[in-house]
């Protein structure tokens, strides 16, 4: 009896075992890569149209800017944000999504449920600017996964991966880098791809054309101007100009973005290299506008010199001719 009674106990603690095995061997298999514009996917007022299903949306990308130079996300700031986006790299995809985090409430009587406190907060920024304790910390040209529990949240024209406000575990995501040093590509635009004859934006449901097609990835623009000189600053808002069309230009937080000869971007002009963003806080239309070019880093930012600059750039070069060729004629004499 007492046999019956052990040898049943065993096959039932080795079956509950099996089961839980099964159990975790099932979570731990990932779903496949969804592409960046299917998260994107929007209706004809610029509304998301992607449902979600099952969480555990599985996303890989690019990474196309380094974290610190977008938002501050230290607990000195007054309301701390961490924001990266990663830009498609499988074939046939396009676009790109950002990853989001917020310390606070996003807006007064919502249901998440932060804020988190300042040690809860710098514990999750540990977590995914050093995933699996990557150093150094996640940045420009990592290639990454993204296993988003939530998944997300749509808001004002673009699908964000975040927790949806909440410090639930489960709504967390997660980041391992898969390569790391690659260069993200730009596509090459001007603002007649993104705009049309009236200054107004180009608005494709289908995100084949317009701005929504470049939405959350890098483009170039070259020849451009810059109307208001006088508002740049680290986080400031400009205006760029392309001919008779306009684009708004967002600042990152990139110290050396201060030392930019503005008023030769205002007069001789320049060429960058953005991500291309969509805020469009006012929805009575739908989703259709709030589009912006967003400068992280001074890097991509390359500046037409002054003429004064230019010549003495040619003097010092004519200079240098009769010094390196004396220098050569001593070498081979």
């Amino acid at each position: 009896m007492r046999r019956s009674f052990r040898t049943w106990r065993v096959c039932a603690c080795l079956g509950a075992w099996i089961v839980a095995s099964a159990v975790w061997c099932a979570s731990a298999v990932q779903a496949d890569p969804i592409f960046h514009s299917t998260i994107q996917a929007v209706n004809q007022n610029g509304a998301s149209t992607w449902a979600p299903g099952e969480p555990g949306t599985v996303l890989e990308g690019i990474v196309i800017n380094n974290p610190w130079e977008m938002l501050d996300y230290s607990n000195a700031a007054a309301s701390p944000q961490w924001q990266m986006f990663i830009q498609a790299v499988a074939s046939g995809d396009y676009g790109g999504t950002a990853l989001y985090m917020r310390r606070e409430k996003p807006f007064p009587g919502h249901s998440g449920s932060l804020p988190y406190t300042p040690e809860e907060w710098d514990a999750e920024m540990d977590r995914l600017n050093f995933p699996a304790g990557a150093t150094p910390q996640l940045q420009r040209g990592d290639r990454i996964q993204v296993v988003a529990g939530a998944p997300g949240l749509f808001f004002n024209g673009k699908f964000n991966i975040n927790e949806q406000h909440s410090k639930d575990p489960l709504k967390d995501f997660s980041i391992t880098i898969l390569e790391r040093g690659l260069t993200p590509l730009a596509s090459l635009i001007s603002l007649t791809d993104v705009k049309d004859g009236n200054d107004e934006f180009i608005f494709d449901q289908a995100r084949l054309t317009g701005a929504e097609h470049y939405q959350g990835s890098l483009v170039r623009l070259e020849g451009l101007t810059l109307d208001d000189p006088q508002n740049w600053a680290l986080n400031g808002k400009l205006t760029v100009r392309q001919g008779n069309l306009t684009m708004p230009l967002q600042l990152g937080l990139d110290p050396t973005l201060l030392s930019v000869d503005t008023l030769a971007m205002q007069s001789l002009g320049f060429s960058l290299t953005a991500i291309m963003d969509q805020e469009d806080a006012n929805s009575s239309d739908g989703y259709r506008q709030g589009y912006r070019l967003w400068l992280t880093n001074a890097g991509d930012l390359d500046v037409v010199p002054e003429p004064g600059t230019l010549l003495l750039v040619l003097l010092g070069a004519v200079c240098a001719i009769p010094i390196t060729r004396k220098c050569w004629r001593s070498r081979t004499a």
